[in-house]
């Protein structure tokens, strides 16, 4: 095996070794396509077959798993209630299962919580509805996820899945190996023969664990990061994965740094030079003259427009390498591709593996939102009927019955059980940005305290941008939705280069739609929203040569009436607080709040009398600029 081959090959590498360590319970594939994850369980499954035991279990767990599932399940037989273990729950003599999350940003709240609880634990203990099981996890934790999605996934989860698998390179080797006649997306037997076919032929299971000396483990304490505890674990699992593939009863130091390699931690070994019978011996090549190290000198910094240094450090060399030193140089992947959680910029959502609250400002009806489990209840309105019939019948057995009535069921209002639902976001941002008014000023303090308010309310955003460099149509506006703040295309929104046209009446016209939208929603309708309108109010763009993408006579202010005349309807929305944030320039200070009026919100200009000092300025309607 060599790893220096090809990303795709280290990939493929990495997935035969996890059929050679049963110790690796937690591994993530990273934008790999959910159709392919059942057929690498298959394969895996059929190489712990070769062992001699009974073939394991294949589970796939997703959003529609609650805690009774995995658990403890309680079943009606005959006319008694009995419990029986969940499909997590493991017997002694049991093979190790395999368990499959296809997108692990999707799957439920028991999903995750199973998943902290039991990948790379020892012991696992379960009491549910009278019962107490205790076993040994063993089960194999096959896990997919986006690379977007794992920046906002807990760090608590991710800990447990330190091994990684490129998706992108592992379905790229799929993808050449499909026919060109073949679809596009193959049938459940196709996409597993195209996997096996890749993996190769299953080997036999080697039950030896070769031991581990001690150059090993400190190449293991060398390449593993301080700040992950468990990557040093699997990294030692891994390199003896290497050792017991190549049959040998030691794990030294080059296996552990061939499994870095296979994870990305470190680049891959090059590849050994042949020599061309047609090309010069080595010893008549000339090499290039190597330059003299450069010595460590004193730079000085001076202020733009002043003669006096401000203050003298010292630049070390390595800083001051010349470009040329890099040409050919093969550095070592970034650890934080696949480990995104070690990025700087990486956050997560508060309390993640938790229930969300929600305050929202009106009732909600109890109807609503995602089912995640049944709770007990004192009315009738939104009733769990199996949940009730359920708990009734554990206690019939004491009920007087009426007389000649013994099939009769007895209810009471003990037993009244209603469905648990997941709360759905109350609040909302909507915001409109206009990139061509900020060539001279930064909106992102003024933005701070919205951004701040729609993190802390978990608010769903909808972000409309028009007038930046990388639109594709410049007479129209733009739209996308976000599950939450964390979402990187609004970090991207927010640093976009100013362009020239001007759509603000087609902006608006979608600012109006998507409101409508959030306000009337299907199941659970926002109560709280709240628009934040970034423009000068200078728009260039009527709305008729945005519908029709093209301009065909001179603008004058058609553009600033239409967009005025279409953010009429939202004064009238009574969910929406509107505010008009608005550089202080001296040409049409009146125009924001024209835009103000019409939204029935407020203005708010930011006075940048310097780069590094702003002032904001609150306005309330026309009486009070």
């Amino acid at each position: 095996m060599n790893p220096a081959v090809s990303p795709d090959h280290r990939s493929l590498e990495l997935v035969r070794c996890l059929a050679a360590a049963p110790t690796l319970c937690g591994v993530l594939f990273l934008d790999l396509d959910p159709a392919f994850l059942p057929s690498i369980g298959q394969w895996l499954a059929d190489a712990a077959a070769t062992g001699g035991g009974p073939p394991p279990r294949i589970l796939t767990l997703g959003s529609w798993h609650t805690e009774d599932d995995l658990w403890v399940s309680v079943r009606l037989v005959g006319d008694r209630l009995e419990t029986a273990p969940g499909v997590l729950v493991e017997a002694p003599d049991e093979s190790a299962p395999i368990v499959l999350v296809p997108n692990l940003a999707t799957a439920g709240l028991a999903v995750q919580h199973a998943a902290v609880s039991l990948v790379g634990a020892e012991v696992a203990s379960c009491e549910r509805h009278g019962r107490t099981l205790m076993w040994s996890p063993k089960a194999r934790w096959l896990v997919g996820c986006s690379r977007e999605d794992a920046y906002r996934t807990s760090p608590h989860l991710l800990d447990r899945l330190p091994v990684r698998v490129d998706g992108t390179a592992f379905g790229a080797c799929i993808a050449a190996q499909r026919p060109i006649s073949a679809a596009i997306e193959g049938t459940d037997d196709e996409n597993a023969a195209l996997v096996r076919r890749l993996l190769g032929a299953i080997e036999p299971v080697r039950h030896h664990r070769p031991r581990v000396t001690a150059e090993a483990l400190d190449r293991v304490m060398e390449l593993s990061p301080p700040s992950a505890a468990r990557r040093d674990i699997a990294l030692a699992r891994l390199g003896r994965a290497v050792a017991v593939r190549r049959g040998a009863v030691t794990v030294e130091s080059e296996d552990v740094t061939t499994a870095a390699a296979l994870l990305g931690l470190v680049a891959p070994p090059e590849p050994a030079v042949v020599q061309s019978p047609d090309e010069p011996p080595m010893e008549d090549v000339k090499l290039p003259e190597v330059p003299p190290p450069v010595q460590d000198t004193e730079a000085t910094f001076y202020f733009e427009q002043s003669a006096d240094p401000i203050v003298k450090v010292t630049v070390p060399a390595l800083l001051r390498v010349a470009s040329h030193s890099f040409e050919g140089l093969a550095l070592p992947p970034a650890l934080t591709d696949m480990y995104p959680e070690d990025e700087p910029d990486a956050v997560t959502e508060p309390a993640q593996l938790r229930v969300r609250w929600q305050r929202p400002s009106k009732p909600i009806p109890a109807a609503r939102g995602q089912i995640i489990g049944t709770e007990q209840t004192g009315d009738l309105r939104d009733l769990a009927i199996v949940a009730t019939l359920m708990e009734a019948l554990k206690f019939q057995v004491f009920r007087p019955r009426p007389m000649g009535r013994k099939d009769t069921l007895v209810l009471s209002s003990a037993d009244l059980r209603r469905y648990r639902r997941r709360p759905e976001p109350a609040a909302a941002l909507l915001l409109v940005l206009d990139h061509t008014c900020h060539w001279d000023w930064d909106w992102s303090g003024a933005l701070s305290p919205c951004l701040q308010w729609a993190y802390s309310e978990r608010a769903l955003v909808s972000v409309i941008e028009f007038g930046h460099r990388d639109t594709t149509m410049e007479l129209r506006a733009e739209r996308y939705r976000a599950r939450s703040l964390l979402d990187p295309r609004i970090t991207a929104s927010l640093s976009r280069a100013p362009g020239r046209a001007t759509p603000l009446a087609s902006a608006i016209d979608l600012a109006v739609d998507e409101l409508r939208h959030l306000i009337r929603r299907g199941r659970v309708p926002v109560s709280n929203v709240l628009l934040v309108l970034v423009s000068d109010g200078r728009g260039n763009v009527p709305f008729d040569a945005s519908v029709r993408n093209t301009v065909t006579a001179a603008v004058g202010r058609r553009g600033v009436h239409d967009a005025v005349e279409l953010a009429r309807p939202v004064a009238g929305m009574r969910e929406v607080r509107s505010i008009v944030l608005a550089p202080d320039l001296a040409p049409y200070p009146e125009i924001p709040f024209d835009l103000a009026d019409a939204l029935g919100g407020v203005v708010m200009t930011v006075s940048a009398s310097s780069r590094a000092e702003m002032s904001f300025v609150k306005h309330y309607g026309r009486g009070a600029r």
